[in-house]
């Protein structure tokens, strides 16, 4: 995990910013799903109850 330089703040669907803080960190990961395979950044926060939330075209 990579500290980001200057944390970016999250904003929910509302437009309001996010009770849980900003993206403070970035991590590499490599993901497979199916026969698909993606070396992608991602940023690190806190999301209340989801453990995580991917917006990628190929899914």
């Amino acid at each position: 995990m990579q500290p980001l330089p200057k944390p970016i703040l999250v904003y929910n669907i509302n437009g309001m910013p996010n009770k849980a803080g900003t993206i403070s960190s970035i991590v590499n990961l490599v993901l497979h799903y199916w026969n698909h395979t993606e070396c992608t950044i991602f940023a690190v926060t806190s999301l209340g109850r989801q453990d995580m939330i991917l917006g990628f075209m190929w899914l």
